[in-house]
C-alpha cells in the first residue's frame, strides 16, 4: 500500500513539475480563495478599483455573480494591457466590464482617437471609437 502511495505521489510531482517547467499555470496560478483585494463592497454592491491608474467601476447586478472569480493578478495584468495598448492615443481610456462570450467577465476600455484629417469612411467621420479587453475572471478555470 505504502508503495501505491509513494508512486502515486511521485507522479503528480512529476506532472506538477512539468506544468511549471513548460509554462501551463498550476492550479494556484488562476484559482483565487476569498474576494479580490480591488473588489469593495458597500451596501451589498461592489466597487473594482483599478490598481494602477485608480479608476472605478461599479459592477452590475449580473457581474456580482463573477466576484469570487475575479483574480487580482488578472486585474493588474489586464490593466497594464491596456495602458499599454491605448498609450498611444491622446485619450485616456474609459474603463467598463463586460461579460464575454466565453462566460468571463473582462475589463474593457474604449478610447476616442481624432483622426488628423476627417475621413467620410470612419463611422463618425472625425474621430473612431477603439475597443480594448482582457479577462480578469476566472470562472472556468482556463
Amino acid at each position: 500500500m505504502k508503495r501505491k502511495s509513494v508512486v502515486f505521489l511521485t507522479a503528480v510531482l512529476i506532472f506538477l513539475a512539468g506544468c511549471v517547467a513548460s509554462g501551463i499555470p498550476s492550479e494556484s496560478e488562476y484559482v483565487q480563495t476569498g474576494i479580490s483585494k480591488y473588489i469593495t463592497e458597500e451596501n451589498g454592491k461592489y466597487t473594482l478599483t483599478l490598481p494602477e491608474s485608480q479608476a472605478t467601476i461599479k459592477l452590475r447586478d449580473n457581474e456580482d455573480n463573477f466576484v469570487d472569480y475575479i483574480s487580482d493578478a488578472l486585474v493588474e495584468a489586464a490593466e497594464q494591457k491596456i495602458l499599454q495598448d491605448t498609450v498611444k492615443y491622446s485619450d485616456s481610456p474609459c474603463f467598463y466590464l463586460k461579460t464575454g462570450d466565453d462566460g468571463e467577465l473582462y475589463l474593457a476600455a474604449e478610447v476616442i482617437y481624432y483622426l488628423d484629417e476627417p475621413d467620410e469612411n470612419a463611422g463618425c467621420y472625425d474621430h473612431e471609437h477603439l475597443f480594448f479587453s482582457e479577462r480578469i475572471s476566472n470562472r472556468t478555470g482556463k
